[in-house]
């Protein structure tokens, strides 16, 4: 097993319909606000577009659950 890798890119090596379920909880799409925080979050180079990646792993997770199967993906 790789760790420390993209997630899509370890998708990509599930065997397709092969797995049961996925619950995940992306940190992606989240408009965090803070009354401490008075900077704004600049993007960082190189850094993943949220709703990019999102779609990609919805296609992967797609490809990899089995019929009759579910996703919970929490998020706002």
């Amino acid at each position: 097993m790789i760790k420390n890798q993209c997630c899509i890119s370890g998708m990509k090596e599930i065997k397709s319909e092969s797995v049961d379920l996925i619950v995940t909880d992306p940190p992606y799409l989240m408009d965090y606000q803070s009354s401490r925080r008075i900077d704004k979050f600049e993007k960082i180079e190189g850094d993943v577009d949220g709703h990019e990646l999102i779609k990609d792993f919805l296609k992967e997770s797609h490809r990899v659950l089995k019929n009759d199967t579910a996703i919970y993906m929490f998020c706002s």
